[in-house]
């Protein structure tokens, strides 16, 4: 058995019990293979020493190598050190806890096309995601509605398309959601409204297809 293969089985091991379903293999997608390969294969960034759990680690490096290529990171303006044998908590954007676990990821105005990966849902110790002033499209993941400790969410200025997730109405901790100026549409959700009355301000402006929005709790189209 070579280094490689132990590697390659070792974050194999890590990840099946997260991503693998009775219906599908791990990895089930091409964009999840790719990356999948990279981490396995390409990837030479070794656990010297972290003070969380090993497979955190490679499951935050496997989820941030996702969004990488699920947002097409070869073209961005600015990838400094992304998909390098450094440490993805010194990756441009991404910052990290005293532990090692990724807080932020702050990617505005980076030329990010392509859709949001649901496996950001995994980046459970996550505060803040900002994603704003990029050309992202599809809808807004569901699993975001998983990250309970998140306070800051900016996906503003994109092209995203479809309903807002119910699911965002968990987030109990959110002191900002900041949603316009993409192509959001359908009905405004109940939970995003009684977020807004416990106090989260939530942006729902210029998305013109949004219905029943009320202006008295939110920011409306």
């Amino acid at each position: 058995v070579t280094l490689d293969e132990t590697r390659r089985g070792t974050i194999l091991s890590v990840l099946e019990p997260y991503f693998r379903s009775d219906d599908e293999p791990f990895p089930s997608s091409l964009l999840q293979a790719e990356a999948f390969d990279w981490i396995s294969d390409e990837d030479t960034w070794t656990i010297l020493s972290s003070s969380i759990a090993e497979k955190d680690v490679w499951l935050e490096r496997y989820t941030t190598s996702i969004l990488y290529f699920a947002t097409e990171g070869k073209q961005w303006k600015d990838a400094n050190l992304w998909l390098t044998d450094h440490n993805h908590c010194d990756w441009k954007g991404i910052e990290c806890n005293k532990n090692g676990q990724i807080e932020t990821i702050d990617l505005f105005y980076g030329s990010l096309s392509g859709m949001i990966p649901s496996e950001l849902g995994m980046l459970t110790m996550m505060t803040s995601l900002a994603l704003k002033h990029n050309q992202l499209s599809g809808t807004i993941p569901t699993e975001i509605g998983t990250l309970s400790g998140i306070e800051t969410i900016d996906i503003s200025y994109n092209n995203l398309t479809g309903m807002i997730p119910s699911e965002l109405g968990k987030l109990i901790r959110l002191d900002s959601l900041e949603l316009s100026h993409n192509s959001l549409s359908g009905t405004t959700p109940l939970a995003l409204e009684n977020l807004a009355r416990a106090g989260t301000h939530v942006y729902l402006g210029r998305n013109f297809d949004i219905q029943d929005c009320n202006p008295s709790i939110l920011i409306c189209p």
